[in-house]
């Protein structure tokens, strides 16, 4: 128990590895004045949100981010992606909303006035800014 077999060390990508440790963002991290991992958050957003029709009420909404830190009175709200693509947009596309929402509930829980949003692609070995 807590030891890496031969065929499992194999697998792992020592690069990508040393990529991730030595960027930017997550020398940030390192450095956070708070740091949260799996950040359960529950919040409401107005149901206008979802269809433009609404004029009123709100939805309650839940997520778990990834990791979220405050860092120089910003908050950085960075999730994990393992998704197989070979392109940036892809991911944009398909999680931007999910981060917006995050947004939206880290505004509503600390009262942020700054706030940076990061998807990580394991696959691409790249954080990308929303």
């Amino acid at each position: 128990v807590g030891k890496i077999s031969k065929e499992d060390l194999k697998l792992i990508k020592k690069e990508k590895i040393f990529s991730y440790l030595t960027s930017p963002l997550y020398d940030e991290v390192i450095n956070a004045d708070k740091v949260y991992k799996e950040y359960q958050v529950n919040f409401k957003i107005p149901s206008s949100y979802y269809d433009k029709t609404l004029k009123s009420g709100n939805i309650l909404t839940s997520g778990v981010i990834d990791l979220l830190f405050l860092s120089s009175n910003c908050y950085y709200i960075v999730d994990y992606k393992t998704d197989d693509v070979e392109d940036i947009n892809e991911l944009v596309n398909r999680y931007k909303v999910q981060l917006d929402l995050y947004e939206i509930a880290i505004k509503e829980k600390f009262n942020a006035k700054s706030i940076r949003k990061f998807i990580y692609s394991i696959k691409l070995n790249k954080f990308i800014e929303l």
